[in-house]
């Protein structure tokens, strides 16, 4: 008697933008690394990514001021019927897809009994709020992969579905939340470490839909960064985790412990050799931290790149771009390589995250890693053959209308207008530069302490007008904000006219 594999689905749902704004399917890479976990259980994986099947199909919404795109609900709900399996498992990875995976989820549920599990970035930082939060925060599903520890969402998969075959208790399921006689209840964390994340399996990007020769990621060819160069394009992550300490981003609030963790330099090479098997062109690499803070990390960096260089790839890009303290480090050895990288021929995107023109919002309200003095040295270094470069092409972005934590007091630290104005007059030098310059208000991370000082005024706004709407409501008061939202949009436009708009506008531009 032949047994059949129980099937575990994983769903990519449809993505919300900017009204007139292009969405930008990229390969679900966290989905492509638990389908190993779900093949180690003996289950089946299967992947439906209803944002980049259905592409072509979008609808605006223009008093809300958004685009959603991706294949309608029925459709979807119709997939998941003939494909019968046991587990769905939804990503959710951007606060603004929120509202529209959580009525897919309703619907989905509602038509087929299964087991539905949460993953992805937001899910991490959300994982209770999403399970017994406020009604706008919950989302119907059963299980909620947390992602206390960077990295550890393979392990969790593979224990739950483990404990659903097998039989067992959900308390014993490291890294996961889920509801218990009424009560959200949370597991102990996996425990990753540098020694087990260097020995990751290679994603399962094998299941990625095709079109023609090319994954249908490449085919669409909306990366990151806008269309690449050459295709096809592959997004690969060298490290996870940051480590560094900005009170704006997600690793503070997720339980995680700001680490940054590696993979071993033979991994990734033999995931570099594995892309060109495949024809790859382009690699995309996608870390939250590339180039790390130390000069070690940064020395790791560079031989990384130095095998890229040396797999024969046309292109290499950057979209989170690479610490500013990595740029500097070991003589500008990073910065250095890219610039070899071009000369032989290879397209480079990198982006600078500068973030501040002003010394004390850097430092005390973000409290980044670098200053002005940092930045400054990076551009003279730039400055030496690099800019202007054939095959170069930087972006770099900029946030005002910061609103900083103390985590010691408890206090609110607002950005002063004059620390805007220098921000705005920073990016002006950018531009004149030849760089891209992308400016967007700084807005609330979901379930930071600006997120709950944002949910506490709008306890029943959905979640894409955190991020879509104009203004945010924290920063000053509403004659204060509307005077910064128009100076933003401003300057955006006259970067646009200029030629240094950016590839992958965050804020409006008309």
């Amino acid at each position: 008697m032949v047994m059949t594999k129980k099937r575990f689905l994983g769903v990519v749902g449809p993505q919300v933008t900017l009204y007139g704004q292009t969405a930008r399917p990229q390969p679900p890479m966290g989905l492509a690394y638990i389908f190993n976990s779900v093949e180690r259980a003996g289950w089946e994986p299967i992947l439906l990514d209803a944002l980049a099947e259905g592409y072509e199909n979008y609808f605006e919404d223009e008093e809300k001021g958004i685009r959603v795109t991706g294949l309608p609900p029925e459709k979807v709900v119709e997939r998941v019927l003939q494909i019968k399996p046991e587990v769905v498992g939804f990503s959710l990875g951007l606060s603004t897809d929120h509202d529209y995976l959580k009525s897919l989820v309703k619907k989905i549920k509602g038509a087929y009994d299964c087991l539905a599990v949460l993953g992805g970035s937001e899910a991490s930082l959300m994982h209770k709020e999403i399970l017994g939060g406020l009604p706008i925060e919950r989302i119907p599903v059963d299980f909620v992969v947390t992602g206390r520890d960077i990295g550890s969402g393979e392990e969790s998969v593979y224990q739950l579905l483990k404990v659903i075959e097998d039989g067992g208790n959900y308390e014993d399921v490291r890294g996961i939340s889920f509801r218990q006689e009424g009560h959200v209840v949370t597991s102990a964390p996996v425990g990753i470490t540098d020694e087990s994340l260097a020995k990751s399996d290679l994603p399962k990007r094998d299941l990625f839909a095709k079109i023609g020769d090319q994954d249908i990621y490449s085919h669409i060819n909306q990366s990151h960064t806008g269309p690449v160069d050459y295709t096809p394009y592959a997004v690969m992550h060298t490290s996870r985790g940051c480590g560094g300490a900005c009170t704006f981003c997600h690793t503070q609030y997720a339980g995680f412990d700001k680490a940054l963790i590696g993979r071993s330099l033979g991994n990734i090479v033999s995931e570099l050799e594995d892309l060109r098997r495949r024809g790859v062109q382009t690699v995309s690499i996608e870390d939250d931290n590339f180039g790390g803070f130390s000069p070690e990390r940064t020395d790791l960096a560079v031989k990384i790149l130095e095998e890229v260089e040396k797999s024969g790839f046309r292109g290499v890009y950057f979209p989170n771009g690479m610490t500013i303290r990595s740029m500097i480090n070991n003589d500008y050895a990073i910065l250095r390589q890219l610039r070899s990288m071009a000369d032989r021929g290879i397209k480079v995107r990198n982006s600078l995250p500068a973030e501040s023109g002003d010394d004390a919002t850097l430092k005390e309200l973000i409290r980044k890693p670098h200053d002005l003095d940092d930045i400054r040295a990076v551009l003279r270094e730039l400055r030496r053959g690099y800019l202007g470069h054939e095959n170069i092409d930087i972006d770099s972005f900029f946030m005002v209308g910061v609103v900083g934590y103390d985590p010691g007091t408890g206090e609110f630290l607002r950005e002063s207008r004059g620390s805007v104005q220098r921000t705005l007059d920073l990016a002006d030098e950018f531009s004149d530069l030849g760089i891209r310059v992308n400016i967007w208000w700084m807005k609330p991370n979901p379930n930071g302490p600006q997120y709950r000082l944002w949910r506490e005024k709008f306890p029943d706004e959905p979640f894409y007008k955190l991020q879509f709407s104009f203004t945010p409501g924290i920063w000053g008061s509403e004659e204060e904000e509307l005077r910064l939202d128009e100076m933003i949009r401003k300057k955006n436009r006259e970067m646009s006219k200029k030629g240094a708009g950016s590839r992958r506008p965050i804020y409006p531009v008309e």
